[in-house]
């Protein structure tokens, strides 16, 4: 009977365990992300991956000083957030220039955050409407 009594209490937590676990997973951007490295660039999307726990945008931009085309992979918000805030899935699409800026890797990689994202041609945010 015992038995029976500890089986049930361990399928009735593990929801709870679950979520503690994943909870506790979650990361900080602040550990990721220098935010006294500020990075401003301006480059076409070649990719967006709008998948959890944070959409990715993969964006094509000149080095300022020499030129050469490099890949910086963008860490926006959550999937959930950014369409609460009126982003949508077809609010950046693979082709589309964005001036962007945030904090750059702390390991000095080419990954940032994207804490504005601005279309250049529009001046709009995505999740914004005109004046």
């Amino acid at each position: 009977m015992s038995q029976r009594i500890f089986v049930f209490a361990v399928l009735a937590l593990a929801p709870v365990i679950s979520w503690a676990s994943a909870a506790s997973a979650h990361h900080s951007l602040s550990g990721t992300y220098d935010p006294a490295s500020t990075v401003e660039l301006t480059g076409v999307v070649t990719k967006v991956a709008w998948v959890n726990p944070h959409v990715q945008l993969y964006v094509n931009a000149p080095d300022p000083e020499t030129g050469e085309v490099l890949n910086w992979t963008v860490e926006l918000g959550p999937p959930h957030r950014l369409q609460a805030s009126g982003w949508g899935r077809g609010a950046v699409a693979a082709g589309d220039e964005l001036s962007l800026r945030g904090a750059q890797a702390r390991d000095g990689t080419r990954r940032m955050t994207g804490s504005t994202v601005t279309i250049p041609a529009t001046g709009l945010r995505p999740g914004s409407s005109p004046d």
